[in-house]
């Protein structure tokens, strides 16, 4: 049986060993020790160990040895596992199954227990697996991935910065636990992992360099109008967020987006992470359109992408679901609010998809075109 587990691509194994993670939720929720964040703590650790320890014993065939030393394939293994988790943990809030993770949402991750825990679940178990495999199948069979780690990395970042300041500035997390450490892979391992990428020069397979004008590209001047509106956008809503008696961002806290004001603090943090990140990215962006070269556009374009899908998803789906009551989106500014927020997810990704089929304006001056 070993030796037929070992025929398998790494991609089938991994999938097949993040399978295993269903049914240890269900069986870490049977133990009554799971009432001490301690002990959440410390058994979590302990089976993600045994996850490493296995993907070692069963290295990818696929590739020679460089790949079974790349630290990577086992965090993305890893990565995995977890990723089957936290789909559990979104179906159990959605009411879809029981007795799986009741546990952890007492004692471990209490502000997971709510819409915006639920949606971000949903998209690590789902869009976040997906990109996992891609990247460990990228490792394994040393194809080229960096587009695909750029992505993942805006994602599981934005994810990051939302739920872990949004934990401790909301009302739910009130007290610290061991088990919220367990984030700390997710921390460290994006940031190692992009600056590998980002190291290595991107190579340009263009022959001759575009220059052509703003003027000459509509385009790029429909892309540079949705930046400054984008830019309007977030400071209404990030201003919105923390109570400001303007107007404007009154009639869009109580007439289009009332989830912004949600207790638990992560549309807050959302809104706030729009205007301290997402908005010097607007800038950078006008200024890579107007001015031709700026190879930094394809790797940056390609992490705002990854950063606003997530972003939207757990945004838009939080908003709708039944929990939030009276904050829903009201019947008169519906428009407004998937104008808004179906722009903010679309439109980065078109823009990402714009770079990276004309890479001739981004060529840098001093490199020397290819065949």
């Amino acid at each position: 049986m070993a030796s037929a587990f070992r025929r398998l691509t790494v991609v089938s194994r991994t999938f097949i060993l993040a399978l295993l993670g269903i049914p240890t939720t269900y069986w870490f929720n049977s133990m009554k020790s799971m009432s001490n964040h301690w002990v959440i703590f410390w058994g979590s650790n302990a089976i993600l160990a045994a996850v490493v320890l296995f993907v070692y014993l069963f290295p990818p065939t696929e590739s020679d040895s460089p790949a079974r030393k790349d630290p990577f394939l086992y965090a993305f293994s890893l990565f995995c596992y977890t990723a089957l988790v936290d789909l559990c943990i979104g179906l159990e809030l959605h009411g879809w199954i029981s007795n799986s993770m009741l546990f952890y949402f007492k004692e471990g991750e209490p502000y997971l227990a709510t819409s915006h825990g639920m949606m971000i679940n949903y998209w690590d178990g789902t869009v976040h697996l997906l990109l996992y495999l891609i990247l460990i199948d990228g490792i394994a069979r040393r194809h080229e991935y960096r587009n695909i780690g750029l992505y993942w990395f805006g994602s599981i970042f934005n994810s990051l910065i939302v739920l872990l300041c949004g934990s401790v500035s909301g009302e739910i997390g009130t007290r610290l636990r061991a088990s919220y450490f367990l984030n700390t892979a997710y921390v460290i391992v994006p940031l190692v992992f992009v600056t590998r990428l980002l190291q290595k020069d991107r190579h340009f397979i263009v022959k001759t360099q575009d220059k052509t004008g703003i003027w000459r590209r509509p385009l790029d001047m429909l892309f540079i109008v949705y930046f400054v509106g984008a830019i309007i956008v977030a400071f209404i809503r990030g201003y919105a967020s923390l109570g400001s008696p303007t107007w404007i961002s009154q009639w869009y806290l109580t007439e289009v987006e009332p989830y912004i004001a949600d207790s638990s603090g992560f549309p807050r943090m959302q809104m706030l992470t729009y205007v301290w990140y997402f908005v010097p990215y607007y800038g950078m962006s006008i200024y890579g359109l107007l001015n031709h070269g700026r190879s930094w556009m394809l790797d940056w374009s390609m992490i705002h992408a990854g950063a606003a899908a997530q972003a939207q998803f757990s945004h838009i789906g939080s908003s709708l679901y039944s929990l939030n009551g009276s904050q829903q989106v009201p019947e008169g500014g519906a428009l407004t609010f998937w104008l808004v927020n179906i722009s903010l997810a679309i439109v980065p990704q078109l823009f990402a998809f714009r770079c990276f089929t004309n890479e001739n304006f981004f060529v840098p001056s001093s490199s020397k075109a290819s065949d």
